[in-house]
């Protein structure tokens, strides 16, 4: 295989746009007050495309983030952060 043939074919692969991975992200809020919240994103391909409402747990954040990503972008997160 020629060079120019293997350039040819890596330029065609690196055009072709797979689609990006999903991930959740779950982040910590404290308050002075002592009260704690948990807001939940999605982001793809390094941009947020969806960003939630803020949970009383970790846990809730989580569910509510998965529940979106299964019924509304049809996909499962390929990770879940919690930060």
């Amino acid at each position: 295989m020629s060079i120019r043939l293997e350039t040819g074919l890596i330029s065609h692969l690196f055009q072709e746009k797979l689609p990006m991975s999903i991930e959740l992200f779950i982040e910590k809020w404290s308050a002075p007050t002592g009260d704690v919240l948990y807001p939940w994103s999605i982001w793809r391909d390094g941009r947020q495309v969806h960003h939630g409402q803020r949970m009383r747990t970790a846990e809730e954040a989580e569910q509510e983030g998965l529940h979106y990503c299964q019924h509304i972008l049809g996909e499962v997160p390929e990770r879940v952060t919690r930060l």
